[in-house]
């Protein structure tokens, strides 16, 4: 039923992955009809050994967390991912991506085209809380800056 290859092969696919999203996928995969703590710790057992959880996200391996840059699109019917949904990560790439694009954005501008990148319409407060905290681990990280209301790459 949890299927060792099948898990790693999953993650390979997924990674970077918000954990929850990972394990309603496998319950699907697995035929469970819910997200349970049970079904979580069935999750963390058969994750594969080089598997990393940091902040709530899945990666491959720590290699991966390293190396990785990007963002993924949403990709056919079912590929949307709620603002929670979207590791951290991937949505300072996104931001990034937008700068280097137009140089320097209004904080709300910057918000709204980051969450259109992932098929997100409207800033609601999840996805302005999910926006603020990926600028404001960039701006921590020195990956951009603020000024005012605006914000740019570093120069």
């Amino acid at each position: 039923m949890s299927d060792p290859a099948a898990v790693a092969s999953a993650l390979s696919v997924e990674a970077p992955v918000e954990f929850d999203r990972f394990a309603r996928l496998l319950a699907d995969l697995w035929e469970v009809g819910r997200v349970t703590d049970r079904l979580r710790e069935r999750v963390r057992a058969a994750l594969p050994e080089a598997a990393l959880a940091e902040n709530g996200v899945l990666w491959k391996d720590a290699s991966q967390r390293d190396s990785f840059r990007g963002f993924r699109i949403p990709q056919g019917e079912g590929g949307e991912r709620s603002a929670d949904e979207l590791p951290l990560e991937e949505v300072m790439q996104a931001m990034v991506w937008m700068l280097r694009q137009h140089h320097a954005l209004a904080v709300d501008d910057l918000a709204r085209e980051t969450a259109r990148c992932f098929g997100i319409k409207r800033l609601g407060s999840v996805v302005r809380q999910v926006m603020e905290a990926a600028l404001s681990r960039l701006i921590t990280d020195g990956e951009c800056e603020i000024e005012g209301a605006t914000v740019r790459l570093p120069s």
